[in-house]
């Protein structure tokens, strides 16, 4: 599993615990840092620029496109590191008016956010040889969708 944004380590940890074989990236050093000794590998990088020359059976990344600068560089890599056969998982805030409640809350705290929709996600992964395999939607203001590559 490839943790895209992985953070504190949170999903990392509990693949890791599960049996998986787990890499962990993050634009933090210390978040790095911190699951460093967790996991089988953990680096430094971001998703828009992220170059790893292996290739994950699942990858994972939750709030982090809507932070980034080009959301359809971003997903794109994320469907380049997915194998094939493969998963993506991915946890965004989805376009509506509760996004819009989302965005203004992060704007407060001085943080430009992107809002998603389904179709828009579903219509580039499929571009890139993947399906929607679930959405679901739990809190009013996200979104999870699992693709998988065909």
């Amino acid at each position: 599993m490839l943790d895209v944004g992985c953070g504190g380590g949170y999903y990392s940890r509990a693949a890791k615990a599960g049996g998986m074989t787990v890499c962990s990236v993050d634009p933090v050093p210390d978040f790095v840092e911190m699951i460093s000794d967790s996991v089988d590998e953990a680096y430094v990088g971001d998703v828009e620029s992220l170059s790893v020359e292996k290739q994950y059976d699942l990858v994972l990344s939750t709030g982090v496109l809507e932070f980034v600068t080009d959301p359809k560089v971003a997903l794109l890599n994320l469907c380049r590191l997915t194998a094939s056969p493969g998963r993506l998982v991915i946890l965004v805030p989805r376009s509506g008016w509760m996004g819009e409640a989302y965005r203004l809350e992060k704007a407060f705290s001085g943080f430009r956010v992107n809002l998603f929709d389904p179709g828009w996600l579903s219509a580039h992964a499929s571009h890139e040889g993947f399906r929607m395999r679930s959405m679901s939607r739990p809190l009013p203001f996200n979104l999870v969708l699992s693709f998988e590559r065909l």
